[in-house]
């Protein structure tokens, strides 16, 4: 498929010298795990927010390698749980996750997002911008209304934890050359919306219950 509109996203980094360049960040890798899955290999990285004041506080980042097809849900649920098996063995508690990210553009639910956004018709007011506030809204909603990412609930009760919410953040849309959610006519040419981010699954302890209270 001939891309018309590429997506770029990028982390911007003010180059720091000596001491400050070490307050400015936050996040510190702990260890990475590359599993295979049917379609290529998801790569998990788990960091802490030691440099945030908050060492025992963790979370997770998922990424695909060597495919253009996304992982399923219940495909992250799976290396999630091999991974909460192993972080006690690292001197991280399961417990302490505070958020669980992922590409938009790698995730199932992106046909889905597209679609819910070329509807609304938001995106046109985007083009040409890095990111696309009314669009995320829009996503937003659909991840809300969907309740994206329930499949995760079960491995997330078995260590202590439930979803807090999920959101998409630095969204930016445009339009490719292909087949997908609403084609747009253009010299003759059919076109859809596509739209990149990043997927963020904020996390939160569950409440334990207590021996013989009520279920």
């Amino acid at each position: 498929m001939k891309t018309l509109f590429v997506l770029s996203m990028a982390l911007v980094f003010t180059p720091v010298l000596g001491a400050q360049n070490e307050s400015l960040k936050t996040i510190d890798e702990i260890k990475q795990w590359h599993f295979d899955i049917q379609h290529g290999r998801v790569d998990v990285k788990l960091s802490s927010y030691v440099h945030g004041g908050r060492p025992q506080n963790t979370a997770l980042s998922l990424s695909l390698a060597g495919t253009d097809s996304a992982a399923t849900v219940s495909e992250e649920a799976d290396l999630l749980r091999k991974v909460f098996g192993e972080m006690p063995s690292l001197g991280y508690a399961p417990r302490n996750l505070q958020m669980i990210s992922a590409r938009l553009d790698e995730s199932e639910l992106r046909a889905g997002m597209n679609l819910a956004v070329a509807k609304s018709g938001e995106w046109q007011t985007c083009i040409g911008r890095k990111y696309c506030y009314e669009a995320q809204k829009v996503a937003n909603q659909f991840l809300k209304s969907s309740n994206a990412y329930w499949q995760l609930d079960g491995v997330l009760r078995s260590y202590g934890l439930k979803r807090k919410g999920v959101s998409v953040d630095d969204m930016a849309c445009g339009t490719a050359s292909g087949s997908g959610p609403m084609p747009q006519s253009d010299a003759g040419e059919s076109k859809v919306v596509s739209c990149g981010g990043s997927i963020l699954i904020e996390l939160e302890k569950a409440e334990v219950a207590k021996p013989g209270a009520p279920h």
